[in-house]
């Protein structure tokens, strides 16, 4: 036998009066609510016509302001006792959204499984009802973190969808939706950032349940776009350098952050960030700070008799910015207009100037990175100056995987040739500019393919 909708006064009031919270804004379409693949709920009401809104449904149905409980927040309570039907009326008023302002990202919060089992049950026992009384049909599913490509499809969908999750899909950062680092990630997204830009409209099906705690408002609060965005950029790092503490582990990390500018008008911009890299570095800085003085309170004597650098190992960090390479292209073209030895002189000429850039126009710190990334370094190397060497300044760098000795002087002494004629165990770099002939040939004599030049 199958179930039969009723139509029941009391609940077309609540549903109704939950659409006539966003009256006044224009219905959504492909082209005002669609950008970069991801098709979004857009209100252009600000919060002072919601607000009117609101107030004008409450005096509609004779709810003073201090039985209303109003709030700048973007939520709405909405009480029923029990057996009154609260799961067929926000179904029914997912349906009168889409119908009224074509909205179409829904996600229905749930506290167990069983619940949500129960809800997605609802959906399809319903399913030709509804689509029979409303033309359309609105497609739900249950989030399974084996199954992100029905994730994918939510973000991207143009018609009708409902995600149906419990809280502990995104309760803590090593949730799928929330892990930063994944080889699927959405267009270089975080799920949870995606999940955000659309502007999901969440329906929290008995929220006293457990998601009112500290710290589940927060998690709800990281479906706003712009406060996801901050969030990343404060905490990824910390979050390493917190689960190293507390695991005994080592683990390195990469922070990446374009050049975006700060808002003029931000507190920020104010106080000198005038980048968002600018307040990351900033950030991991006190991070940083923070964790040194709880290393002093707990043992202080790891920062006495030589043992500082053992003390703040692995909390140091560098930042590297996009340059122009150290070894541009050959540029150089002959003329036709001039002889072969005009040209060869030109060519000649040409090649001096570019050297010579390597000597007075380069950044040492910059030709090293360059270097070694060149050489297939990771970019955690630690490079440490060797003082066996008293004619060349020769540093030994590894990043715990490779390690070469390495020279950026301009001229490799013959002591230090010397030295790699008794010493082959170990690769050299060098400039090539900074070797003669002999120099050279001798270097790659006694070392093979453990000597390169650059």
């Amino acid at each position: 036998m199958e179930l039969q909708l009723e139509n029941l006064k009391y609940q077309d009031t609540a549903i109704q009066a939950v659409i006539k919270v966003f009256d006044g804004t224009e219905k959504n379409t492909f082209d005002n609510a669609c950008t970069e693949g991801i098709r979004s709920n857009v209100c252009k009401l600000i919060a002072s016509q919601l607000a009117d809104n609101i107030k004008a449904i409450a005096k509609e149905n004779g709810l003073d302001e201090e039985t209303a409980k109003y709030s700048a927040d973007n939520d709405l309570c909405i009480e029923m006792e029990t057996g009154t039907g609260k799961t067929l009326v926000y179904i029914k008023t997912i349906y009168e959204l889409y119908k009224h302002y074509a909205f179409t990202k829904f996600i229905i919060l749930v506290p167990s499984i069983a619940i949500r089992q129960g809800t997605l049950g609802t959906f399809k026992t319903f399913e030709k009802q509804l689509a029979t009384i409303y033309g359309f049909t609105v497609s739900a599913f249950d989030y399974d973190s084996k199954k992100l490509n029905k994730v994918t499809n939510f973000i991207e969908e143009q018609y009708p969808r409902v995600m149906i999750m419990t809280t502990g899909a995104f309760s803590s950062d090593d949730r799928i939706l929330n892990r930063t680092q994944r080889e699927d990630l959405f267009n270089n997204l975080p799920y949870i950032d995606a999940i955000a830009k659309v502007r999901p409209i969440i329906f929290m099906d008995e929220p006293q349940e457990g998601m009112d705690s500290d710290n589940m408002v927060e998690r709800l609060k990281t479906l706003s776009a712009e406060e996801r965005k901050e969030r990343y950029s404060e905490k990824a790092g910390q979050s390493v350098w917190d689960y190293n503490k507390t695991e005994g582990t080592d683990h390195k990390f990469i922070l990446i952050q374009i050049p975006e500018a700060t808002d003029e008008n931000s507190e920020a911009y104010k106080a000198g960030y005038k980048k968002i890299s600018d307040i990351t570095i900033e950030r991991n800085k006190r991070v940083v700070g923070k964790l040194i003085e709880e290393k002093k309170k707990q043992q202080p004597d790891l920062f006495t008799n030589g043992h500082k650098a053992d003390a703040i190992n692995g909390l140091g960090f560098k930042v590297f910015k996009l340059v122009k390479s150290n070894f541009p292209r050959v540029e150089w073209a002959p003329d036709i207009e001039k002889t072969d030895e005009e040209n060869i002189a030109t060519l000649k000429k040409y090649i001096a100037d570019k050297e010579a850039q390597l000597v007075t126009a380069f950044n040492r710190n910059e030709l090293l990175t360059e270097i070694l990334l060149k050489s297939g370094f990771q970019l955690n190397y630690k490079a440490d100056k060797q003082d066996q060497f008293t004619k060349n300044e020769i540093l030994l760098a590894t990043d715990g995987l490779k390690e070469t000795l390495i020279c950026l002087d301009v001229a490799i002494d013959a002591d230090t040739v010397e030295h790699f004629k008794k010493h082959t165990d170990k690769k050299f770099i060098c400039l090539e500019r900074a070797l003669d002939t002999t120099k050279k040939y001798n270097l790659k004599h006694y070392l093979g393919d453990k000597f390169n030049v650059f």
